[in-house]
């Protein structure tokens, strides 16, 4: 190769990212919205999987 060595940073990082958004920041208040739709969403499947295991 030509030129000086310049060595890379890290290939990964092993900071979460609740370290890395700041506690205040407007994702914070979307991912709580959207983790209640995502639990209301499981818990439905689980209700109508039930369902149909019931009527076997």
């Amino acid at each position: 190769m030509r030129g000086d060595y310049q060595e890379g940073g890290d290939l990964f990082s092993y900071v979460s990212l609740e370290q890395r958004i700041p506690k205040r920041h407007p994702i914070r208040k979307m991912r709580k919205r959207w983790m209640k739709v995502a639990n209301w969403i499981r818990f439905s499947i689980d209700l109508r999987g039930r369902d149909l295991l019931s009527r076997r």
